[in-house]
């Protein structure tokens, strides 16, 4: 397996690269342009003399190039990225933020949901108070995951599963066979049907 170049930068090319990609980043949002179109773009030569030989080294140039094609792709909504999003929505469960203790209530655990996992969560509420036969204060946590039928119906429509859907419509859509002209016998009605869809 290849190794990240990236990962192989000491601490002052990574610092480099960081502020690099950073400044890339600043110039595409501010132009309304796509990120890794910078990677096409000439350098300039205040940023080649300001790098101080940085950008001559191959596996430095290499880095900046992996992080801009990591963020671009990480930006692009492409039908995939909407469609994995939505699933994920879809098909999340509680056991992804916690477990459910031996007392048999749902105990919730987030430090080891990912990024993609929080985004399926609409909000967590946390609510302090205190607890007079303690002496200490009491914390009670609410997580409300984003609404699973919206996107299962969503799906379905994308998948053609629901009848009314436009991908479902295409999918079982029937040849528009034209009117038959006065006169025509059953067989010629056949033939003419048969070369409307190809037969």
């Amino acid at each position: 397996m290849l190794q990240s170049a990236y990962r192989q930068l000491d601490a002052t090319e990574k610092a480099f690269v960081d502020g690099y990609v950073r400044d890339l980043e600043r110039e595409a949002a501010r132009t309304f342009d796509r990120l890794s179109n910078a990677l096409y773009r000439p350098i300039p030569a205040d940023v080649v003399e300001a790098a101080r030989g940085l950008l001559d080294r191959p596996l430095v140039t290499a880095a900046i190039t992996e992080r801009v094609n990591d963020l671009a792709r990480d930006q692009e909504i492409t039908r995939d990225r909407i469609v994995r999003e939505i699933g994920g929505i879809a098909f999340s469960t509680l056991a992804d933020y916690g477990t459910v203790g031996n007392d048999g209530m749902f105990q919730l655990d987030l430090r080891n949901v990912t990024p993609e996992q929080m985004a399926r969560v609409e909000s967590i509420e946390v609510e302090e108070s205190f607890n007079p036969s303690s002496g200490g204060a009491r914390k009670k946590m609410k997580i409300k995951m984003h609404a699973k039928l919206p996107a299962l119906l969503k799906l379905a429509e994308y998948a053609g599963i629901v009848a009314d859907s436009e991908h479902w419509k295409a999918a079982n859509a029937r040849p528009v066979v034209p009117s038959l002209p006065d006169g025509v016998t059953v067989e010629q009605a056949g033939d003419l049907y048969a070369r409307a869809i190809g037969g």
